[in-house]
């Protein structure tokens, strides 16, 4: 995929269709793993949003981009404090994140 895409992503991201495997689920992907920074932003957002749904689904697109911009995101949620401590379904927040860095590096 090459910047050329970019266009054609970007109205996918205002697709209504936003669940897992939706346009603009992938087309957020998509952008991310092209270095948009801005959706790349917006999953650190959402990462730090305390909405446990949306963080699971954040740390899922942070393992599918990859990659050094995928790193520096989690790098936030690796500290040892009661935020990043959180238990989030029998795991706290930096243990997942502890995981998808373990996949993205491997």
């Amino acid at each position: 995929m090459t910047k050329t895409a970019v266009p054609y992503l970007r109205l996918h991201l205002k697709d209504p269709d936003k669940h897992i495997g939706g346009l603009a689920y992938t087309a957020e992907i998509a952008l991310a793993k092209l270095g948009e920074i801005d959706q790349i932003k917006k999953m650190g957002c959402e990462l730090r949003s305390g909405n446990d749904r949306s963080q699971l689904r954040t740390l899922r697109k942070l393992e599918w981009v990859g990659g050094f911009s995928s790193i520096a995101t989690l790098q936030s949620v690796l500290l040892n404090n009661a935020v990043n401590e959180k238990i989030i379904d029998r795991m706290s927040l930096r243990q997942r994140a502890v995981i998808v860095l373990a996949k993205i590096s491997s």
